[in-house]
């Protein structure tokens, strides 16, 4: 009986968390779309006047992304963020402590499908990093297109997230120490080569963060996420081939990969949208110090970036034994 009762007990926290999940993961994904969908609606009836006034709001509120946003932390503060990340589960790997004296710039590998440990970890309230790492204030940057799309903005700036732009990241690290910005430095180029089982990050060539860091004084922290590219497969196509070069050209255009992917289901685990509920281990490796430069050269530049993807790439190394099968034939993979 008490196993019966135990089984019931699991199953529900299980259905519990995916329902957590889905929801965190459809607002930010899905909120776009409905949106774009809700103000075409609007338009066509009484409301339409105030909908007009909302898009001058917008306008003036253009640069709130780009300064401290508009955390909301009742939003922040709502359960499914942490069923979220009860769901795959994730747990934060400290390897260093982050001192409250600097600022930092956490960059986070691999971006995956959907970027889903950083959503899970640097979004809303998180208990568990305010723990290990207390007095470090992280702001989470995405792209600044998801602060044109009605409605859907606000849900976005409420949850914490400021613009990517230089703008924005220039005013969080400025401020003084003990800050801390957190971007996914591969973007959406690393989310068209993700696939379950592989290693592959993007930043051989990505070198503005480097240059950002010198020119604010913050340090450099690599972050790498096992497990993030296991949570979803891809159909990826040949280079060469036509859907190939369309999903690259609205890459570029947009910002956005138009992958083609598939996980699971809320009731089922053959497919669907939902990422496979398979363990993260989110590893926030040790500060690179960086001495402020306000003009750096490029062979400042050039050595502060080689001295990150060796760091990076012995974060990997150390830690591939805990969280990776068959360790010894797994390498990372540093690409343009």
């Amino acid at each position: 009986m008490g196993s019966f009762v135990y089984g019931i007990c699991a199953a529900r926290e299980l259905l519990l968390n995916a329902l957590g999940a889905s929801l965190a993961l459809g607002l930010f994904y899905l909120g776009p779309l409905f949106g774009v969908l809700l103000s075409i609606y609007l338009l066509f009836t009484p409301l339409a006047p105030l909908l007009l006034l909302y898009f001058v709001w917008i306008y003036l509120d253009r640069n709130t992304p780009h300064r401290d946003g508009r955390r909301i932390k009742w939003i922040r503060s709502l359960p499914i963020y942490q069923r979220f990340r009860d769901y795959f589960p994730i747990k934060l790997i400290k390897t260093a402590d982050l001192p409250s004296t600097k600022n930092y710039i956490f960059c986070a590998f691999p971006h995956g499908i959907l970027c889903s440990s950083v959503l899970a970890e640097f979004v809303a309230e998180n208990k568990e990093f305010e723990q290990l790492y207390p007095g470090i204030d992280v702001t989470c940057h995405t792209l600044n297109s998801n602060f044109y799309y009605p409605f859907s903005r606000e849900y976005v700036l409420s949850l914490g997230f400021n613009s990517v732009s230089k703008e924005a990241l220039m005013h969080q690290l400025t401020k003084p120490a003990g800050r801390a910005v957190c971007i996914v430095v591969g973007g959406s180029a690393e989310a068209m080569i993700s696939s379950p089982g592989t290693h592959r990050i993007i930043a051989k060539n990505r070198k503005g963060f480097v240059k950002l860091a010198l020119t604010t004084g913050a340090d450099l922290v690599p972050i790498y996420s096992f497990g993030e590219t296991d949570l979803y497969n891809q159909l990826i196509y040949p280079e060469n081939s036509l859907i190939r070069k369309f999903q690259q050209a609205v890459r570029k255009f947009t910002g956005i990969a138009p992958v083609l992917f598939y996980g699971r289901g809320l009731f089922q685990g053959l497919f669907g949208l939902l990422p496979y509920n398979k363990p993260i281990h989110m590893v926030v490796g040790k500060p690179i110090s960086v001495e402020k430069v306000e003009n750096p050269s490029r062979d400042q530049v050039n050595k502060l970036h080689q001295t990150f993807i060796e760091e990076m790439s012995n974060l990997f190394d150390t830690h591939k034994t805990k969280y990776i099968p068959n360790p010894s034939k797994v390498q990372l993979t540093i690409e343009d």
